[in-house]
């Protein structure tokens, strides 16, 4: 089971404690047929799961909120990559 420091309003604890859930509806347009879900971990990582009942693919994408101002010197452009 781990351990939630702050628990944020408008989310619970999964049944299992592993993670926490998002308990309100995720806003998306009308025409959007796919099911969103956000999941925030122990260490405070969130993850958001959309599911596609419409396709036989899958993917991933990471966010890591930095920029070019945080690459270091000998690495520059490493936050376009």
């Amino acid at each position: 089971m781990a351990s939630f420091k702050n628990i944020p309003p408008n989310f619970t604890i999964s049944p299992d404690g592993s993670h926490l859930i998002l308990s309100i509806p995720i806003e998306k347009s009308y025409v959007d047929d796919r099911s969103y879900r956000l999941i925030r971990l122990s260490n405070e990582l969130e993850i958001l799961l959309i599911h596609d009942a419409e396709t036989d693919k899958s993917s991933a994408a990471l966010d890591i909120h930095v920029g070019h101002l945080c690459d270091p010197d000998n690495l520059q452009g490493l936050a376009h990559f």
